[in-house]
């Protein structure tokens, strides 16, 4: 069973020359190869993903293929309620739909979301930015902007 994993593991150009990869990284890829030319993708990563320096080699495999349009920073505590405090981020890429892609220059909309309306016991909580992250995200994100 295990070399059966590492011969799928080098079907994907991320797992290329790699002993194992997590699984979120292998998802990001075949995500990546169901979209079309300037396909959208939303999806949440581990912030780990994002920051940590052996992963680098995704960041740039990222930055290769898709255009970064957006990011909202979320709390640990949204996915406790559900068994896992890791720190994500919702992000928001756009599969470039040509190498020329890469030179365009476009803006890319932040936030940082601080309270998801409860708390990490799924206790209700008080002043919910939910609302004001999405019309926000929906008003700085410029999808169709990018020519």
């Amino acid at each position: 069973m295990r070399e059966e994993a590492r011969r799928m593991l080098g079907r994907f150009e991320l797992g290329k020359k790699k002993r194992s990869l997590p699984l979120e990284v292998l998802a990001l890829e075949r995500c990546y190869q169901f979209l079309k030319p300037g396909g959208k993708l939303v999806i949440v990563l581990p912030d780990g993903n994002l920051a940590n320096f052996n992963v680098q080699f995704v960041r740039d495999w990222l930055i290769n293929n898709m255009m970064l349009r957006g990011v909202v920073s979320i709390p640990t505590e949204t996915f406790a309620p559900y068994g896992t405090t890791t720190k994500t981020s919702l992000c928001f890429l756009q599969k470039m739909r040509s190498p020329a892609d890469r030179a365009l220059d476009y803006p890319v909309a932040f936030y940082r979301l601080d309270n998801v309306g409860y708390d990490a016991t799924g206790r209700d909580r008080t002043g919910s930015e939910v609302a004001d992250c999405i019309a926000y995200m929906q008003k700085e994100l410029h999808w169709e902007s990018v020519e």
